[in-house]
């Protein structure tokens, strides 16, 4: 693992991305204004999605892409100020993370904002079955 690379682990077990995010922000303390937060299992994530989502978050606690009504708080860009706000569910042991955005400034941004750097919401597809794994080799495979 490089250097400059910091693992962080969940305190205790079986708290789901609530706690992982949790321990994330608070390990990282006051070095960043703010953080991507990603799932693991992304493989077309683009660097230039992560930047967009960034550039958008201006003035708001959360950026979050939506499509169709559904939210992405696993695939958005977070202020690291919202840490006891974070901090304060996970002890109350409220772990859905799309009640983060319900309760601070949260912005919500469709499709066409990123039209230039992924158009077809390729940084969201996730895989979680073995189907979607092969689906995921074949696309990996005509992107060269």
């Amino acid at each position: 693992m490089p250097d400059d690379v910091e693992v962080v682990y969940d305190p205790q077990p079986d708290l789901g991305p609530m706690q992982g995010f949790t321990a994330g922000l608070i390990a990282l303390r006051d070095r960043t204004e703010a953080v991507f937060l990603s799932a693991c299992d992304v493989p077309f994530l683009r660097p230039e999605f992560v930047t967009r989502l960034a550039e958008l978050r201006a003035g708001a606690d959360v950026c979050i892409p939506a499509i169709d009504g559904r939210t992405y708080p696993l695939s958005a860009v977070y202020s690291t100020t919202i840490r006891p706000h974070v901090e304060a569910m996970l002890a109350r042991r409220e772990l859905r993370m799309r009640s983060i955005a319900e309760t601070v400034s949260a912005k919500l941004v469709g499709i066409e904002e990123f039209q230039s750097v992924d158009a077809e919401w390729e940084s969201l597809v996730n895989v979680n079955t073995p189907e979607e794994y092969q689906t995921a080799l074949k696309r990996i495979e005509q992107l060269g």
